[in-house]
């Protein structure tokens, strides 16, 4: 499980409560609460967490992003 802020790229990534959790930068409390949740969940929302990174890290894959890239510079050259 990931904390993050929600400014810039995390916030494309992660998704509340099922890749991590977001926080305001600037608010202490937050990113402390943030920690304990973390360090007092149970084996089972550990693994629930760890599930669904993995299940969304594979959409961020190199491999997928090769893919991506050359269908798109294909359909360029279709298109020309």
């Amino acid at each position: 499980p990931s904390i993050v802020t929600s400014i810039g790229g995390p916030s494309e990534i992660i998704e509340e409560g099922k890749t991590g959790i977001f926080i305001d930068p600037y608010n202490q409390k937050e990113i402390s609460d943030a920690m304990l949740r973390f360090l007092l969940m149970s084996r089972e929302e550990i693994q629930k967490f760890k599930k669904e990174a993995i299940t969304a890290s594979n959409c961020y894959s190199g491999e997928l992003y090769l893919k991506n890239l050359e269908m798109l510079y294909n359909q360029l050259l279709r298109n020309e």
